[in-house]
C-alpha cells in the first residue's frame, strides 16, 4: 500500500471511527438509559440490557479509539459532548 493510499484508508477509516463514537455517545445519553421507578418487567428487563451491553459498548468504543490512535500519526482526542449526561442507573 503506497502512502496517498494508506492516507485514503485512514482517513475513511477515521470518518467511521468518528461515526461510531458519535452513534455510542448518542446511544448512551439517549433517555432509554434512564433508570425507571415503576418496577415492572419491562424496567427490570432494561436494567438487565444496561447492566449487560453498556460496559461492553464502552470497551468496543475505547478498543477502536486504541486501535486508531496506534495507526495514526497524529492523536485524536474524544470527549463526551454532553455535560448534562447522567450515567447513574448503569
Amino acid at each position: 500500500m503506497n502512502r496517498d493510499t494508506r492516507a485514503a484508508w485512514l482517513s475513511n477509516y477515521e470518518g467511521f471511527i468518528d461515526q461510531a463514537y458519535d452513534t455510542v455517545v448518542k446511544l448512551l445519553t439517549s433517555d432509554w438509559m434512564m433508570p425507571d421507578q415503576t418496577g415492572d418487567r419491562c424496567s427490570h428487563e432494561l436494567t438487565r440490557v444496561r447492566q449487560t451491553y453498556v460496559p461492553e459498548l464502552i470497551l468496543r468504543l475505547h478498543v477502536m479509539l486504541y486501535i486508531l490512535e496506534s495507526m495514526s500519526q497524529s492523536r485524536h482526542v474524544f470527549v463526551c459532548r454532553s455535560s448534562n449526561a447522567s450515567w447513574t442507573g448503569i
